[in-house]
């Protein structure tokens, strides 16, 4: 596992990046009148990151930098391309940089997904990991094979959801008005594999919360805070590996994350909380991707 995937949390920050999704080709009302499925636009964003909270007791100083997201539709399924430029400064020795790169395709029908990614810690070659995994029926009938490294492989023993499709169910349950949802989740990301992610879907934004989300971040002329649809959830995910390592003894999650959730996939704020410090992820600028014709 890279130093950005135990810190700044890897799956977090997917699930982050994967929900601020650009403004659909039609209104969130003409969705709701035509009942239609919730729909993953194509687009392009960048974040800020930074450490906020921390234990004083902690070497770790701060964590500073940026991360950008892409997400096309290929009618079959979606591809991302994520990336990562963060900055670490130590009280006790020498900060570095780190540099990830995470790529990886899902069909829309949870029968595949492949994955790539890549680390540089001061330029160096840190982790890598690429490979693909299948899903025959979406009920556990299903597996996971690492190419690099070689010899890496998940069984899929119960339902797993890709990371996109994670987010299409948030959405279908906050919308039905039920509170917890609890599934595995699979994204490649390192050598954990298999994660199992709980999730608090809490109150839905007022009205009145809404506007001033929209003002506060239609001050940025690179967001177009119009894509930021009426109806939100502020939700809680808990990561929890189902491989256990020294994060995860005694059944606590690796990490948690707080975000408000569109009901069109957009993530308009995020953090990411760890037993000695939260990170902070912040939309920076957000917009639309031509839309392949399928």
């Amino acid at each position: 596992m890279s130093f950005t995937d135990k810190i700044c949390g890897k799956r977090g920050a997917s699930l982050f990046a994967a929900g601020v999704l650009s403004v659909l080709s039609f209104t969130a009302t003409d969705a709701y009148a035509l009942n239609a499925p919730h729909i993953l636009a194509p687009h392009e964003s960048s974040y800020t990151v930074r450490m906020t909270d921390r234990n004083s007791a902690s070497p770790l100083v701060s964590i500073n930098g940026e991360m950008s997201y892409h997400l096309d539709d290929t009618c079959d399924g979606w591809t991302v391309s994520q990336s990562f430029s963060l900055h670490y400064l130590y009280s006790n020795q020498r900060g570095f940089s780190e540099k990830k790169h995470f790529t990886n395709w899902e069909a829309k029908d949870g029968s595949g997904f492949q994955f790539a990614s890549k680390s540089l810690v001061n330029g160096e070659l840190s982790d890598e990991f690429r490979g693909s995994a299948t899903q025959i029926n979406g009920n556990g009938n299903g597996y996971a094979e690492f190419q690099v490294p070689e010899g890496l492989s998940f069984d899929f023993e119960q339902k797993t959801l890709f990371p996109n499709q994670y987010i299409l169910e948030l959405l279908k349950r906050a919308e039905k008005g039920e509170k917890f949802y609890n599934m595995v989740w699979f994204d490649g990301a390192d050598e954990s594999g298999l994660v199992e992610v709980n999730t608090f879907i809490g109150d839905e934004l007022t009205k009145e919360e809404m506007i001033a989300l929209r003002l506060k971040l239609a001050k940025n002329p690179d967001i177009a805070a119009e894509m930021l649809t009426e109806r939100a959830w502020r939700m809680r995910l808990a990561f929890f590996p189902l491989s256990q390592t020294e994060d995860t003894e005694g059944g606590t999650p690796s990490h948690e994350m707080d975000v408000i959730l569109h009901d069109n996939g957009i993530v308009s704020e995020a953090s990411v909380h760890f037993g000695s410090f939260t990170i902070l992820e912040t939309l920076k600028s957000l917009g639309p991707k031509k839309k392949n014709d399928c």
